[in-house]
């Protein structure tokens, strides 16, 4: 009986799709090994799409899985309209669409008034986010001054479309922040202020948060720690169970007038902390930003051509990072796994948090 590639059957050809975009390499590679195991993956799979439609179509979710479009003043990187033209395409096909689970948007733009978005990039990209059923992670990072336009012709289209609530993991620009009530399912979110957008004040998207994102339990954060960030938490947002609080204690400034003159840093308000009944993984910057008596070197990183400098930097670090874990012991009673840093802790059956060891990739939220 001869067979040709025409009978193989479907369920055969997307496994063996599968294991031509998993190749596994050795633990031991260089990243530019890995690199170029990736990048002769990526050919394989590509050449395989070329067969026929049926192939072309089980590659779909290896080769498309991840869609980036980025964008900078650059010349090397297509324009505005090229983005409009590869939106319409895959609009047009909806086993691509299928195969889409995370979309990232990395925009930073210098010479604002020479590249803006054109008027159908404002238009698709609500349209082309909506067409794609799986998506699981959105990553959207527009400066400021498109912001306006794209907040406008997200609320004309999804008036129609209806919200995006395939969306599970929501990673913006703080200036974004009129995203949130577009994907209410969310369960995990991350904001960050990009270069010269304006600052955004924490309750501006901490409410609507708490008001459209019932299932959300993962927060990562570059709002300074203080009594304001921590009380908007409470009362919105009171069921997190994950918070990467990456800003660094702050009583310099604009802050609360509770944290003037506070001495204590984040020893201060790690009751308030405890006061998120649910919390179980805290993720905290180094010790050197926590307002506890220890800050870098104001030599830079010249210390570390000393080596007796740099253990004796080392073990303060390590001491200070000890005495913020007990007190995340005594105050935040729910926490099972803590991060100060690259410093991981853990609590055990009798409710000790003490160090334990833990690859630096988990130092995560891990909720998506």
């Amino acid at each position: 009986m001869i067979c040709s590639w025409d009978d193989v059957p479907y369920d055969v050809l997307e496994a063996f799709c599968k294991e031509a975009a998993t190749r596994p390499h050795p633990p031991s590679s260089s990243n530019s090994s890995r690199q170029q195991l990736v990048s002769e993956t990526h050919k394989t799979l590509l050449a395989l799409s070329l067969v026929d439609s049926r192939t072309r179509e089980a590659c779909y979710p290896h080769l498309f899985n991840k869609l980036t479009f980025m964008k900078t003043c650059s010349d090397k990187l297509p324009t505005w309209a090229a983005y409009d033209e590869r939106m319409k395409h895959i609009i047009s096909n909806a086993a691509m669409c299928r195969a889409i689970r995370i979309f990232e948007l990395a925009s930073w733009i210098n010479d604002i008034e020479n590249h803006r978005p054109t008027p159908a990039t404002y238009q698709l990209f609500p349209r082309f986010l909506a067409s794609l059923p799986l998506l699981h992670t959105l990553n959207f990072r527009l400066q400021d001054p498109f912001v306006p336009e794209m907040r406008s012709a997200f609320s004309d289209v999804l008036q129609t479309c209806g919200p995006l609530r395939q969306v599970k993991k929501l990673n913006i620009a703080l200036s974004c922040h009129f995203l949130v009530q577009h994907c209410p399912n969310i369960r995990e979110f991350e904001e960050k202020r990009l270069y010269r957008d304006e600052a955004v004040n924490a309750m501006t998207w901490v409410k609507p948060l708490g008001t459209f994102c019932v299932n959300l339990v993962g927060l990562s954060t570059w709002e300074p720690i203080g009594s304001v960030l921590l009380r908007s938490l409470l009362e919105y947002l009171p069921r997190l169970e994950a918070l990467n609080l990456m800003g660094g204690v702050c009583f310099r400034g604009n802050v609360d007038p509770e944290d003037h003159g506070n001495t204590e840093g984040i020893m201060s308000l790690l009751p308030k902390l405890g006061k998120l009944q649910r919390l179980r993984k805290l993720i905290l910057p180094d010790s050197s930003s926590l307002g506890i008596g220890i800050e870098v070197p104001i030599c830079g990183n010249a210390f570390l051509e000393d080596p007796e400098y740099a253990a004796q930097w080392d073990r303060e670090a390590e001491e200070a990072s000890a005495r913020v874990s007990v007190g995340a012991q005594n105050h935040c009673l729910s926490v099972m796994e803590l991060w100060v840093g690259y410093l991981y802790y853990e609590r055990d059956q009798r409710g000790i948090i003490s160090r334990s060891q833990k690859s630096s990739d988990d130092r995560v939220l891990g909720i998506c």
